[in-house]
């Protein structure tokens, strides 16, 4: 497959062109305090999107911060579903009043997280990483390999060796050292984040994906239905591990780049059905391969005439792809009126819309389908490579301008996409290549505002997409 079937994370964010502007994308919420990238940050946030844990009032998790036996007794629960209302076990320290009773009582009860002899439970206290080692082992049924720990600090025959064993064999965590385990030491909100989520993947039956057995170089896009699953992406984007979080059926897809071939980048993907189903006290997940195009939405767009800087009342139209070989009209639909242009496109990649009408008049539109949460959606830009921004559009009118950082990851010499000037109290821009940069604009009234300028390549013409606040 030749066709790239997704808009990447950037441009689509920027997708304004020529024709249709589009609002600032929103980040995405997430603690100030926490790598979402690591390991810990994306078992963090699954945990919170599950919600399992909460940060804090001040927009921080505190990753390092020990975690208190109370604290394991909520996350456990959750994770584990639990009985937190009907509970009975109670504790001098934890009685029916309190708090966090229910989901102490349930930890208790499953013999999961007991109390201490002399009758208390000790909720504030911290946990170590051979309390948690028994906690974990137990709570996911983990097997212990049986084989000797390289740790000295874990005795053969101790209360902890078979639990720890359990951690270690399963890959849960290592030692804090090559040869010690830290028994004694502090488990931290994020280290217990990040062991239960390990933990979660060796109790359900988890699916990994790897690049290379698909022909691909890495994992270049992903778009899927989170809610009975969970996924997680290496940093080197060339494995994915679907874990089973409930039963249900949802959906899954991928693409890469599988080659290259006469200057052109070939692309491969794959559509699953993902279902989850609960087998021999886990769940289970499979993957079942079906058609895109079966299983997707397809997005109709109206255009107006107007709008889309039309001069003329097109009654014919046809799409062609960048080398005109015309698109096999079962694969979209148009229907065209005096005021606008509806279009359903039903296939992936960069297309050229050619409207015309019977006095001569002709006008070409640029289009880039991608897919997006499971629809195949499109854009349409000019062919025009100049984009002029008024005084209304900018909120001032602009008496200067200047370049900064551009986010250009090639060692050569880096050249701006776009040429700017001001005339008559408009900002023009000029494509000339494509790239990006941020370009800042100021006004006499001391107003200024920083423009992302984008450029790439759509059917085999450079569109531009622009981005402000």
């Amino acid at each position: 497959m030749s066709n790239k079937l997704f808009k990447s994370a950037l441009s689509a964010s920027l997708a304004l062109g020529a024709i249709v502007a589009v609002t600032p994308a929103v980040e995405a919420d997430g603690f100030k305090d926490v790598n979402g990238d690591s390991e810990t940050g994306k078992a963090i946030e699954q945990l919170v999107d599950r919600g399992i844990i909460k940060g804090f009032g001040d927009n921080t998790f505190r990753p390092n911060k020990p975690v208190t036996r109370e604290q394991v007794a909520r996350m456990l629960a959750g994770v584990l579903e639990l009985d937190t209302k009907n509970g009975t076990k109670t504790f001098k320290d934890v009685p029916k009043t309190h708090p966090n009773y229910g989901v102490i009582s349930a930890l208790a009860e499953a013999d999961i997280l007991n109390g201490y002899s002399n009758g208390t439970f000790q909720p504030k206290k911290p946990v170590t990483r051979g309390e948690i080692a028994i906690m974990l082992s137990k709570a996911f049924k983990l097997t212990p390999s049986g084989e000797t720990l390289p740790f000295k600090d874990v005795k053969a025959g101790s209360p902890t060796y078979k639990y720890v064993d359990a951690l270690y064999s399963n890959g849960i965590t290592k030692g804090t050292t090559a040869h010690t385990f830290g028994v004694n030491k502090p488990v931290t909100r994020g280290q217990l984040a990040t062991f239960i989520v390990r933990a979660e993947a060796k109790k359900h039956s988890s699916v990994t994906l790897e690049a290379e057995e698909f022909g691909i170089e890495d994992f270049s896009f992903i778009d899927d239905e989170q809610g009975i699953y969970n996924l997680n992406l290496s940093e080197d984007k060339k494995k994915i591990t679907l874990t089973p979080l409930k039963e249900g059926t949802s959906k899954f897809f991928f693409e890469g780049i599988s080659g290259y071939k006469d200057g052109e980048t070939l692309w491969d993907s794959r559509f699953y059905f993902v279902n989850v189903k609960k087998e021999n006290g886990g769940l289970k997940l499979n993957l079942e391969e079906a058609d895109l195009y079966e299983n997707i939405e397809y997005a109709t767009y109206v255009f107006d005439n107007e709008e889309i800087h039309l001069t003329f009342t097109p009654t014919k139209a046809t799409i062609t792809d960048a080398n005109g070989k015309q698109l096999d009209q079962s694969l979209y639909d148009i229907v065209m009126t005096d005021q606008d242009i509806e279009v359903t496109l039903g296939e992936f990649g960069d297309f050229k819309l050619n409207l015309s009408d019977d006095k001569g008049n002709s006008s070409t539109k640029l289009i880039d389908a991608y897919l997006q949460n499971f629809v195949l959606e499109f854009d349409l830009y000019d062919t025009s490579k100049k984009y002029t921004l008024n005084s209304k559009e900018l909120g001032f009118k602009p008496a200067s301008f200047e370049f900064q950082t551009a986010f250009d990851n090639s060692d050569k010499p880096y050249e701006n996409p776009v040429t700017v000037d001001i005339v008559n109290n408009e900002l023009v821009l000029n494509v000339v290549k494509d790239g990006a940069v941020y370009v800042l604009v100021k006004g006499a009234n001391g107003k200024e505002k920083i423009i992302t300028v984008y450029t790439e390549i759509v059917a085999g013409e450079l569109v531009l997409f622009l981005d402000w606040e």
